[in-house]
């Protein structure tokens, strides 16, 4: 795969993990209670730790670990050690769009129409216009934060928009590549919000790495993508796994299984008038075991 003629970037990212700490055998309303019993289960794991309630920097030993309430995911973000050249969003915007498809094809298909992970291809901005018109509008793009509201625009006629008294489109976060962090300019973050849960460390680095190798992938090669052409679950597979090496990636073969027995869905926003009738039952199953109505299903995960 040809360079667009950047350099490979040396990538800084922030994985979020949610997790949900809880006794099972005491119901405990302070934080610290359950934190004091986490810590008796630890010590007796023979791992070194202690319970500094009073945030006590000073007075803190890092030779063990230290269970305190506080935190911390904005810490990089507020201050601003992250930056993107315009050059970088340009790229990335544009492989965003082109290849959405391709991402939805190695997702499940609850991760194609999810509320929470909206298509960035067809939001209110996007969604009129064909994909060499969005590439032109973006290459012409002066500053970062007009990509952003390519990107991620939401409709001011939206619930929420007249809920929150929106006159115009406006950023919103809720899109599977969230640039909304990117509206004041280059100090910021792309979220990429569309993968499914992960309740292993195996899966949580498939998709970490994942992302930075579309994102290396991205900076590299996609000023040659073209606009005007279809694209390719190969063409798409190139990208990610040059983008794998050029980050220095030494076993990608995680990433090559996703694209195993896979076929590049058609275009278009996923939607359940697009469902076969296979997936329309499974869709039933799925919302069997959740104990929920179809119709609730499809609202909770924002199928249309």
């Amino acid at each position: 795969m040809a360079s667009s003629g950047s350099a490979p970037i040396g990538l800084r990212f922030g994985a979020e993990l949610e997790v949900l700490t809880g006794s099972k055998a005491n119901e405990h309303m302070e934080w610290y209670l359950t934190a004091n019993e986490l810590s008796k289960e630890l010590s007796g794991a023979q791992v070194k730790n202690h319970v500094n309630s009073d945030h006590n920097k000073d007075a803190e030993d890092y030779s063990e670990w230290s269970i305190i309430q506080e935190v911390t995911i904005t810490n990089q973000m507020m201050q601003n050690k992250w930056s993107w050249t315009l050059s970088q969003v340009k790229r990335v915007a544009k492989a965003v769009l082109y290849y959405e498809r391709s991402i939805d094809t190695l997702l499940p298909q609850e991760r194609r129409q999810n509320i929470w992970a909206q298509s960035n291809r067809h939001n209110t901005i996007t969604k009129p216009q064909d994909v060499a018109t969005l590439f032109t509008w973006i290459d012409g793009a002066k500053d970062i934060p007009y990509i952003a509201l390519i990107m991620c625009a939401f409709s001011k006629d939206s619930q929420y928009g007249r809920d929150v008294g929106k006159t115009q489109d406006f950023v919103h976060n809720v899109f599977r590549w969230n640039f909304m962090p990117l509206t004041k300019g280059s100090m910021g973050t792309i979220e990429f919000r569309q993968p499914p849960g992960s309740s292993n460390a195996v899966a949580t680095k498939l998709w970490v790495t994942f992302a930075a190798s579309f994102i290396q992938g991205a900076i590299l090669y996609a000023d040659n993508l073209n606009g005007t052409q279809p694209p390719t679950l190969e063409g798409f597979r190139s990208l990610l796994i040059n983008g794998a090496i050029q980050s220095g990636v030494a076993d990608y073969s995680a990433l090559n299984q996703l694209f195993e027995g896979k076929t590049q869905l058609p275009a278009g926003a996923y939607n359940l008038e697009g469902l076969s009738s296979q997936d329309l039952a499974k869709l039933k199953v799925k919302a069997a075991q959740s104990n929920i109505t179809v119709e609730k299903f499809k609202k909770l995960y924002g199928y249309r």
